[in-house]
């Protein structure tokens, strides 16, 4: 029996403007909030085998606390070193605690996570080892992050979300170009920041099921799949610690 490749799909949850989906890496679309919840219902019934990367909160843990995460908290003392440092620009990663992040109504209810109950229920997953139909947490920025610390740059990683439409494109097309060597974000991704962050949760969607991205913190206790760094760009403090 020949056993089925993985679907890789990122989304971009929105509670009001429209979802945005990356899936395979090269087909974007976008869906009205209210039909988020059957279009991943659609994706379970449609694939067998499914890693499904999500940008919003899907877990924590009650003993500390209903509204941050260490995760988010030490990845917050990790972007504040990498601004003194030069390494990102002021704004440009935001890590919001978790009970202020807009999405979690459409999270909960396309996923049941990290309350409630859905018709589509999805693993949220440790490894790729750990069931066949599966969903990650991730943070588009911080991937972005984590890439651009990985070498030496000569300027900050800029900021590309809340800005004007042409100050967004020109962020993003100097992230794109000076990417190149970590990774190749393709045209059809760089047209929007909605857009860029649905693919990069693919890419983790991607590399989670290759191996090739990490949790950084914990799927249980919050935490995202990021990209590995080498040991002297990791937070002081191990995340979700």
């Amino acid at each position: 029996m020949i056993t089925p490749k993985w679907a890789t799909v990122g989304i971009d949850p929105a509670p009001s403007k429209d979802t945005v989906a990356c899936i395979g890496g090269d087909t974007f679309e976008t869906i009205r909030a209210a039909h988020v919840p059957d279009f991943v219902a659609a994706l379970v019934r449609d694939n067998a085998r499914l890693v499904l990367a999500w940008d919003a909160p899907l877990s924590f843990d009650a003993t500390n606390g209903y509204s941050d995460r260490p995760a988010d908290r030490e990845t917050r003392a990790w972007v504040k070193h990498q601004v003194q440092a030069g390494r990102i620009a002021l704004g440009a990663v935001s890590v919001l605690p978790f009970a202020g992040c807009p999405h979690w109504a459409i999270t909960c209810a396309a996923l049941g996570l990290p309350f409630g109950a859905t018709d589509a229920p999805l693993l949220l997953a440790t490894t790729a080892q750990d069931g066949a139909q599966l969903v990650v947490e991730v943070h588009p920025a911080v991937t972005l992050a984590r890439w651009w610390v990985a070498q030496p740059r000569t300027q900050p990683l800029p900021k590309y979300k809340g800005l004007r439409k042409d100050a967004a494109a020109a962020a993003i097309r100097a992230i794109r170009t000076e990417l190149t060597n970590e990774v190749v974000i393709p045209e059809a991704a760089a047209i929007s920041d909605d857009r860029l962050d649905a693919w990069i949760a693919w890419k983790m969607a991607m590399d989670f099921s290759t191996g090739d991205a990490v949790w950084t913190g914990s799927p249980q206790a919050g935490g995202y799949v990021v990209p590995p760094l080498a040991a002297s760009d990791q937070p002081r403090k191990p995340v979700g610690s």
